[in-house]
């Protein structure tokens, strides 16, 4: 009680640092996806394996562009990142699997290729985190963009994040898009070092 009073005459005293957008409600809302409920099958490799319907809500006011990730939290598997999306927009279905799509770019996700790779478990329940980062800088376009690198270079940057779980399941699949390997993964991730 007694730290809470005094942080409460701290930030009414001096008030909160400039970053300190992380508690303006920024989120992200997927129509089809409620958090921490099953992701329906056309978003997967078992259906149409096309990028879901995504709106960004309560940009910051001093954001300049977006970037999402999208991740199996259990295998620790990256199904996209795309950034540059200006603040003002939505992502609509089915992006286009390119390199860049308008003024926005793709990283490479855990199969080594631009663009979504929908959830593919290869048994079980597995999680799935999207998660959106308002930045406050354009990030530069670079074909070897992943996950690792771009969590590196929007360090300083990020005004706000928000996460959206979602899951699915399955008995056993056997598709290839689960076939990354342990060498891909230690590749991708020296790649960063560079």
């Amino acid at each position: 009680m007694v730290v809470h009073l005094f942080m409460t005459v701290f930030i009414l005293l001096f008030g909160t640092p400039e970053k300190e957008e992380k508690v303006t409600g920024f989120s992200l809302w997927i129509p089809d996806i409620r958090a921490n409920t099953l992701i329906p099958r056309k978003y997967t490799c078992e259906g149409d394996n096309v990028s879901p319907e995504i709106h960004f809500e309560n940009v910051p006011h001093r954001t300049r562009s977006i970037a999402l990730v999208m991740e199996d939290s259990i295998d620790f598997i990256t199904n996209w990142l795309i950034y540059n999306i200006p603040p003002d927009s939505m992502l609509h279905s089915g992006v286009p699997s390119e390199f860049k799509v308008g003024s926005m770019c793709q990283g490479k996700n855990g199969l080594g290729q631009f663009g979504y790779s929908g959830p593919c478990p290869p048994s079980g329940t597995h999680y799935y985190d999207f998660t959106a980062y308002a930045l406050d800088t354009v990030l530069e376009c670079d074909e070897d963009m992943n996950v690792h690198s771009f969590r590196r270079i929007i360090e300083g940057h990020v005004l706000a994040t928000y996460s959206l779980r979602g899951l699915y399941w399955t008995e056993q699949n056997t598709e290839p898009c689960v076939k990354v390997s342990i060498w891909q993964k230690i590749m991708d991730f020296f790649k960063t070092w560079r």
